[in-house]
């Protein structure tokens, strides 16, 4: 009974000695307190990432990178500089950061770009703009990879636009709330009850 007693209290003591062993590091108050010389370094990194189908994709300031999912390596997909010289750069097209790009089709080399004047869809293989549409005058706007319809708000009412601004039209049920009250958009919103945004 000796035995066993003074067995378990050697794991105990091994077992306790290894977990107190496992901190390799004891940190400083460089390192912890804001503003010493360490803490900038000891902080969590942000990464923007997006999925091009199963390839996960890294989307920073200036440029976009593929990622390897077995080694983790990042591999430069494009730059926020080829971007705008595709895009033939001026006030309207100008982008000015890659970092809420976004690959809408799985299978084709196209990102959707943006500026506050306009959506823009970049194949960067070809190294062309694909399709654009103006957002200018805009509250909030919403683009269906799909149809390619945009669904905004200008002046408190609600419009589709359909292709590159060929037709607009207030959405159903925005002015009439009869049974179309609540159809659901795309997005999951429900239209008001007294018509506002």
């Amino acid at each position: 009974m000796i035995k066993i007693k003074s067995l378990f209290a050697f794991l105990m003591m091994a077992a306790l000695s290894t977990s107190l062993s496992a901190q390799d590091k004891l940190f400083t108050l460089e390192d912890l307190n804001f503003g010493g010389t360490n803490y900038h370094s000891m902080q969590p990194k942000n990464m923007w990432l997006t999925w091009w189908g199963d390839q996960l994709i890294q989307t920073d300031v200036e440029e976009c990178y593929t990622i390897d999912a077995k080694t983790g390596k990042k591999a430069t997909l494009f730059t926020l500089e080829e971007v705008n010289e595709w895009a033939n750069s001026d006030d309207e097209r100008y982008v000015r950061h890659l970092m809420h790009a976004v690959f809408p089709y799985p299978d084709k080399p196209i990102v959707q770009v943006g500026n506050r004047h306009a959506v823009i869809l970049v194949d960067f293989k070809e190294k062309r703009i694909v399709w654009q549409d103006s957002i200018s005058g805009q509250t909030a706007n919403d683009w269906n990879a799909v149809s390619k319809a945009t669904a905004y708000v200008e002046d408190h009412q609600l419009f589709v636009a359909r292709h590159v601004l060929e037709s607009r039209w207030p959405a159903p049920g925005f002015l009439s709330h009869g049974p179309e009250y609540g159809d659901r958009l795309s997005a999951g919103g429900h239209f008001p009850p007294r018509g506002h945004v």
